[in-house]
C-alpha cells in the first residue's frame, strides 16, 4: 500500500507540473505572427527591438542601407520600436497599435528622429 501511495504522489507533482509548462507555453501560439519589415536608410548598422509594455525583445540586427525583413510572435495591442545605433545613440519611438497578423514597417532615414512607423492591416 505504501508504494502505491506514493506512486500516485509523484504522478499527481507530474500532472500538475505538466499543466504549468503546456499553460505558459501556448499563450502567444494562439495568434497569427507580426511580421516586421525594416528599411535602414541610415549609414550605420541599428539594431531593433521591440518594446510590449516593460518587456523589450530584441528582435535583429539590420546593417546599412540595407532591407530586412522579421516575424515575431504578438504580445499585445500596443508596442513601441527602439533603435540602438552601432556606435551611437538610442532612439525609442511613438507608440502603435497592432493586431496579430499585421505587417509593420519601420522606415530609418539619415536622421533617426524622423524614423517612421507604421502599420498594415492583413
Amino acid at each position: 500500500m505504501p508504494v502505491l501511495g506514493r506512486t500516485l504522489g509523484w504522478l499527481a507533482v507530474i500532472a500538475v507540473l505538466a499543466a504549468c509548462s503546456s499553460r505558459g507555453r501556448g499563450q502567444t501560439d494562439r495568434f497569427p505572427p507580426l511580421g516586421v519589415q525594416v528599411e535602414n536608410q541610415n549609414f550605420s548598422d541599428v539594431t531593433v527591438y521591440l518594446v510590449w509594455n516593460s518587456d523589450r525583445r530584441r528582435l535583429g540586427v539590420v546593417n546599412g542601407n540595407t532591407r530586412s525583413t522579421f516575424t515575431t510572435a504578438w504580445y499585445g495591442p500596443a508596442m513601441h520600436v527602439e533603435l540602438d545605433m552601432l556606435a551611437g545613440s538610442r532612439y525609442r519611438g511613438e507608440r502603435i497599435s497592432v493586431s496579430p497578423g499585421d505587417q509593420v514597417v519601420i522606415e530609418i532615414p539619415s536622421s533617426i528622429e524622423r524614423m517612421r512607423v507604421y502599420r498594415r492591416a492583413p
